[in-house]
């Protein structure tokens, strides 16, 4: 006769569901994540699986209000160079020259 499988009055045949050993209902045990397991595979949970992390309190003292956004006016000077020749546009000046008179 296979292990387990005997006949006790009042209990019943269970496979384990984590190796699957035949054995009797009343000897196996209940684990912590529902699975029906024999004396073997039984295993308690881990104590860090209890541990509750704390809240950070994220403040700071105090805090200052956004200053106003300050707006300038200014003048941009942009070169352009096309084909040997140099403009400058910007600042009131506008002005087209031969890169050869420049060097």
């Amino acid at each position: 006769m296979s292990r387990g499988w005997n006949y006790v009055s009042g209990d019943w045949n269970v496979l384990c569901d984590v190796c699957a050993l035949k054995t009797k209902a009343s000897k196996t045990k209940l684990r912590w994540d529902g699975f029906r397991v024999c004396p073997d595979c039984f295993e308690t949970r881990h104590p860090q699986d209890f541990i509750r992390a704390r809240n950070d309190k994220i403040s700071v003292a105090f805090t200052r209000p956004s200053p106003p956004d300050t707006f300038t006016n200014t003048s941009y000077i942009t070169v352009y160079v096309d084909d040997g020749y140099l403009e400058v546009v910007g600042a009131g000046i506008s002005r087209q020259t031969y890169m050869e008179e420049i060097q």
